[in-house]
């Protein structure tokens, strides 16, 4: 049967568990070879035989645990339907979390000033309706659809507290059975578990919501159409009707629609997409070129060597699709426990009734009314709060935090992994170095007083020039002497340089096989200029290593980190960067394949491994290591696949980060300490084991006040998280 594989959007993820359910019901229809689902990028990459099953079962399928699966016949409208989802979604998230957020504050309110008994009733009844009903409705769909499959979640934790405490505050309110003043502690809990939960999963959602849109940016860098030479005749064509062998015609400041090699022609290209090195490469007959790179301003014709998905970009995008699923999925603490806690607590509760009910007295009423009493205790006083307030209120505190520092959190399992790093690979271009060229030497071979006079030339010339280093130059000679010459002609060769006559004489300005001098072997990129075949200035242009660069490196060595550099550029220049940056080890003209290589060997050693990059060419690495981090001023993929993302172009921000990672580890540790001990030892006080030793009973009233407790100190103890931050 034939296998067909499509790719959907999904709506209605929070979480990595979400992700898994989805895998996980899939995989035992009939029909579906694989399915996997990528969190970042909200999409279902599915492999199915359509004979058996269709995509709109399929879609049912994913419907019936509590997501939506978006399809369509083309990928534009794909796209523009997953788009229009994706905000509906948000802003239903953010609407529920601010409804839920007002009904808290009103809930506070009715606690605090308590008026006439019916306003008092009507006060706390009202937000605890709304939240119930409509901000907390999603997680009562969502626990009864997932529990049909057998599944337990914070969903379900949620559900089951909020259900319970909203039946008990009713029944003290309209049946009198409790006094009427103690309601409140149960409609507390109705609003504030879905409150916070629906805060922190809305921080999350709107981190991660735009990593799809950014994929399939890079997706559309290469060009729609082409021209392609059939019969001697250029034609154009759609890109996806290029086979292998065509003759692509590729003209100045297009971008390379495929991979393949120049057979006529020569130009200058910006390789940055591919490579991240700024400095445009030069193309002559023979030279390989790459699909979504830009050519300069020359024109070539080129022979197609691979197309589609088996182009470089093709495979990166791949590559990293692959890398996201094979990740195991890292729950959240809080998922974890809640697939034992949530059946553990029903069990115990209702153990408590009959055990009570049986054997706490002779079946009367109030040995009935007792047994009640105590299985809502221990179901009130194990709602979930603190645990549910454990992860959220520690994130949004060191989200806000980090954020203040020009650091944005986007997975929150790099609080996790980033303290356990033993490894930091760094690429060069951009995230050590500027990202623009420089000219950082310049060596005359005239006189000092004639250099003015030459200076201006040269200032005058690489003004008109279209080549990405005369802007290097421009800006180095921006404060000398700048006389007006006028030549008498001007002419640009196409990836070698520049040739003007003035007065009578001939000057040339590029590189060493054109001015006809000796090739340097300096760190960077030399450029030459000559007046009628003599040397009058050699300039190299490079990349310059920041300060701040240097400082951090030197940081993340204190710290124990081992710092490896891996680049794409030439080994000189590798050299040089490592020796300025202070990086004993170092890798030099790697493909993007290459650095994904290197990471994997450490990984597979064992190694704890970060890779911070900005370029596409980092990203297949950066998907791989167990911590990523880019630049804000980065290309949309680094940025997208990256668990950190610094808004400053300053590397000291990493080792800033994991301190601040490992105060937020650890305060997240002490929220759940907080939260379990807790339940340790109320839930058997609450169950009245001490009631026939001493005569101690925990009612639901005073179990609403201990799960109140409970969850203050856990937002206290994640305040305190900003003071432990202040400093770093």
């Amino acid at each position: 049967m034939k296998l067909t594989r499509r790719s959907f959007p999904v709506i209605g993820m929070h979480c990595t568990a979400c992700a898994q359910k989805i895998e996980q019901a899939l995989d035992k229809v009939a029909g579906i070879e694989e399915a996997n689902v990528l969190y970042n990028e909200r999409m279902l990459h599915v492999d199915y035989k359509d004979e058996l099953i269709g995509i709109e079962e399929i879609a049912q399928r994913v419907k019936d645990i509590g997501f939506e699966l978006i399809t369509a016949d083309t990928g534009q409208e794909l796209n523009e339907r997953r788009r229009k989802a994706q905000e509906k979604e948000l802003k239903r998230m953010r609407l529920d979390t601010i409804g839920a957020g007002i009904s808290t504050i009103v809930m506070m309110v009715m606690m605090w000033w308590h008026w006439s008994e019916t306003l008092h009733r009507i006060g706390m009844l009202l937000p605890a309706t709304a939240v119930f009903f409509i901000f907390a409705s999603r997680f009562h769909i969502a626990a009864l659809k997932q529990l049909r499959h057998g599944i337990f979640s914070m969903d379900t934790l949620v559900s089951l507290s909020t259900t319970v405490s909203f039946i008990a505050g009713n029944i003290a309110l309209w049946h009198s059975l409790l006094p009427a003043q103690d309601a409140h502690l149960y409609f507390d809990a109705t609003v504030m578990i879905p409150a916070f939960v629906l805060l922190g999963k809305w921080l999350e959602q709107k981190a991660t919501v735009k990593t799809g849109d950014a994929i399939a940016s890079i997706l559309n860098r290469t060009p729609k159409w082409a021209m392609v030479m059939r019969d001697g005749v250029a034609t154009e064509l759609p890109v996806e009707l290029i086979k292998v062998g065509d003759k692509v015609r590729v003209r100045a400041g297009e971008t390379i629609p495929v991979d393949g090699v120049v057979t006529k022609g020569s130009s200058t290209v910006d390789e940055k997409l591919i490579s991240g090195e700024p400095i445009p490469v030069e193309k002559e007959i023979g030279s390989i070129v790459y699909a979504g790179t830009i050519n300069g301003t020359g024109a070539f014709t080129m022979e197609a060597q691979s197309v589609g998905s088996e182009t470089v970009l093709g495979n990166i995008i791949e590559t990293i699709r692959k890398a996201e699923t094979e990740k195991p999925p890292i729950r959240r603490i809080a998922d974890k426990i809640a697939s034992i806690f949530v059946p553990v607590v029903g069990l115990l509760s209702l153990l408590t009734f009959l055990l009570w009910y049986f054997f706490g007295g002779d079946g009367d009423a109030d040995a009935v009314s007792f047994a009640i009493r105590c299985a809502v205790s221990v179901l009130v006083i194990s709602c979930p709060c603190a645990l549910g307030l454990a992860t959220p209120t520690a994130l949004t505190v060191l989200i806000g935090e980090t954020a203040k520092r020009h650091i944005l959190i986007r997975k929150a399992a790099t609080m996790e992994l980033l303290p356990h790093i033993t490894t930091v690979f760094l690429d060069k271009t951009g995230t050590i170095t500027a990202g623009m060229p420089e000219v950082v030497s310049e060596k005359w071979h005239i006189s000092t007083e004639e250099q003015p006079f030459y200076q201006s030339v040269l200032y005058t010339l690489e003004r008109e020039s279209t080549h990405p280093l005369a802007d290097a130059i421009c800006r180095f000679l921006a404060d000398t002497h700048k006389e007006e010459h006028s030549f008498t002609s001007i002419n640009t060769v196409v990836g070698k340089g520049i040739e003007a006559e003035l007065e009578g004489k001939k000057y040339r300005i590029g590189n060493a096989s054109f001015v006809g001098t000796t090739l340097s072997t300096s760190s960077g990129t030399d450029v030459y200029m000559t007046c009628e075949d003599s040397l009058i200035v050699h300039l190299t242009i490079e990349d310059r290593v920041t300060e701040e660069s240097r400082e951090a490196i030197a940081d993340m060595q204190k710290m124990g980190l081992k710092v490896v550099l891996l680049t794409g550029d030439n080994e000189l220049s590798a050299q040089y960067a490592a020796s300025v940056s202070g990086i004993q080890e170092y890798h030099a003209g790697l493909l993007p394949s290459e650095k994904l290589s290197i990471v994997q060997s450490a990984i597979d050693r064992g190694e704890k491994v970060a890779m911070i990059g900005d370029g596409i060419n980092d990203s297949e690495a950066l998907s791989y290591a167990h911590v990523s981090a880019s630049f804000a001023s980065g290309s949309d993929i680094a940025i997208s696949v990256a668990d950190l993302t610094f808004l400053k172009h300053d590397l000291r921000l990493f080792p800033k980060t994991i301190q601040m990672m490992e105060q937020g580890l650890k305060t997240i540790r002490l929220n759940f300490f907080w939260a379990l001990i807790y339940n340790a030892l109320a839930i058997p006080i609450a169950a009245g084991v001490l009631f026939p030793i001493w005569g101690i009973f925990i009612t639901p009233a005073l179990s609403g006040a201990a799960m109140a407790f409970s969850s203050l100190s856990v937002v206290s103890n994640s305040l305190l998280l900003k003071k432990r931050l202040h400093g770093k």
